[in-house]
């Protein structure tokens, strides 16, 4: 079974601050872990931490609270754990998702759920790590949702690749009967979550309404429901053709990536953000680790000339969503800005072209 190893022990932890966000502490403040530091109305900043609130601090062109860790976890009000977490009432866990921003734009009302256990982004291991050492919470809460939200279909989808993790839930899911396990062979983009959801629902269950979340998602619905606590970690696959082995790690959000790289000792500045096939390089380790990171890739650069289109044809036989990545990189007219639209970043016609043109950049144009 793959281990996490926890890097917990930053100085310092970066949480996103917005110019209109309503903040409730002022600089110097001590903030206990939990408590709500600024909101929106919408978005809602709590602390991860307990420690001092140094101010709001600049890092690369992005704004962040700045609170000074103290290792303590205080809590301002401890709160039992709740040992059924079956036992919510619909309007009670929906406030409660709400509040720590893990019910955002879901219709109330839907009857289908699909729990992902594929990365979007290749070579990742975070998914299977968590199935291996949290089989019983995951399950757990994934029963919860199904009860209380009142879920006519669940999806748990995972890929054939990992055996052992194929075996555990096999083994575990007879007690689940309302889950179902769908299986996938690994390719390039059937973690994406729009392409999953594709596949694995018809008109009618469309209909419905669905429900989607992470395997992340659901370790933090479930100390949510277990705790009332703001979800506080995050874990990223570190890996790399620099690094001896791949590992999962567990880190608080808003840790700075230039804290880890110096725990681990790592000096090399290849480095590459939620996957080398659809991730992005950083030049710059000073770099907040935010709940969208889900992997850090410790890489030697390989740089590649590129040519003239030679109309081959891969990108648009490759591309998942039948869309013609060369249409849209050579020209600006309304079908292309139809296909940008419908691009889902996988960087599989990229990741095929013999040119090695730049085909991802356009998409980044559409962000």
């Amino acid at each position: 079974m793959n281990k996490i190893e926890d890097f917990l022990t930053s100085d310092y932890i970066y949480l996103p601050y917005k110019k209109e966000y309503n903040i409730f502490y002022k600089d110097k403040d001590y903030i206990y872990k939990n408590d709500l530091i600024a909101s929106n109305g919408e978005d809602f900043i709590y602390s991860n931490v307990s420690g001092i609130l140094l101010g709001i601090a600049t890092v690369n062109n992005n704004k962040y609270f700045v609170i000074e860790n103290d290792f303590k976890d205080k809590l301002r009000e401890k709160k039992g754990t709740k040992r059924n977490i079956n036992k919510y009432s619909k309007e009670d866990l929906i406030n409660l998702l709400k509040k720590y921003n893990k019910f955002k734009d879901i219709d109330t009302n839907s009857k289908v759920l699909i729990v992902s256990g594929i990365s979007e982004y290749i070579d990742e291991i975070t998914y299977p790590t968590l199935i291996k050492n949290y089989t019983t919470e995951i399950l757990d809460t994934i029963d919860a949702l199904i009860e209380i939200l009142n879920i006519k279909k669940c999806f748990f989808s995972i890929t054939t690749k990992d055996q052992e993790c194929v075996n555990i839930l096999f083994n575990n899911l007879g007690t689940y009967p309302k889950i179902d396990l769908k299986l996938f062979n690994s390719n390039y983009s059937i973690g994406n979550k729009y392409i999953l959801i594709d596949k694995l629902t018809n008109y009618k269950n469309k209909n419905y309404g669905i429900i989607y979340y992470t395997i992340s998602d659901i370790l933090d619905i479930y100390n949510i429901l277990r705790k009332n606590i703001v979800p506080s970690v995050n874990y990223i696959t570190l890996s790399g053709n620099l690094l001896k082995y791949s590992k999962v790690i567990r880190i608080k959000n808003g840790t700075n990536l230039d804290d880890l790289l110096k725990y681990y000792n790592i000096k090399e500045n290849s480095i590459f953000i939620n996957g080398l096939l659809n991730g992005f390089k950083i030049n710059n380790n000073n770099f907040i680790l935010d709940k969208n990171v889900k992997s850090i890739f410790i890489n030697t650069e390989k740089k590649y000339n590129t040519y003239d289109c030679i109309n081959c044809g891969l990108c648009k036989k490759s591309c998942p969503v039948n869309i013609n990545p060369k249409y849209m990189y050579f020209h600006n007219n309304k079908k292309s800005k139809e296909y940008k639209m419908k691009c889902v970043n996988c960087g599989i016609c990229e990741f095929v072209c013999p040119s090695k043109i730049d085909l991802r950049g356009v998409y980044n144009d559409k962000k």
